[in-house]
């Protein structure tokens, strides 16, 4: 029979964090180049179904390519930032858990027979109420942190 083991979600709430930290420049890359090699292919197309392309017609091509290419970079960053924000949410989710049946061992070890339930429960709410606190804390700075790139760029 399997035993709860702490230990691994504090392991899976790590991983999270891990995965957040690359998927911003992993999605600004896979993006980026998608848009690069579909821009660039279709170009190509377009130039060779001509018989002869200036170079000012080349010189637009090649513009309009990065151009695109870095449009798809701004929106895979902003995908990845998307996604990492669900990903430190999700191991907030998991580390809160874990924290509150850490906390709910600690008040069980100290039981005493005459000690009630409702006791325990408040105990219990207490402690759920102070982390759902801290991730709400969190979570508006995590959102702030998200808008300030936006509100520099619409100044």
């Amino acid at each position: 029979m399997t035993t709860y083991d702490e230990k691994v979600l504090q392991q899976y709430a790590d991983d999270l964090y891990q995965q957040a930290k690359w998927i911003v420049v992993m999605s600004a890359l896979r993006y980026g180049l998608a848009v690069f090699l579909v821009s660039f292919g279709i170009s190509m197309m377009a130039a060779s179904s001509q018989k002869q392309v200036s170079t000012d017609a080349a010189n637009s091509g090649v513009i309009l390519v990065l151009f695109l290419t870095v449009v798809g970079i701004a929106v895979g960053v902003d995908a990845g930032r998307r996604k990492a924000f669900m990903l430190k949410l999700q191991a907030q989710q998991i580390l809160c858990q874990r924290q509150t049946e850490l906390n709910t061992r600690k008040q069980l070890t100290h039981l005493t027979p005459r000690f009630s339930i409702a006791a325990l429960l408040e105990c219990v709410l207490d402690d759920v109420r102070k982390v759902l606190h801290a991730l709400r804390v969190w979570l508006i700075g995590e959102v702030r942190n998200m808008l300030d790139p936006l509100s520099q760029l619409l100044r």
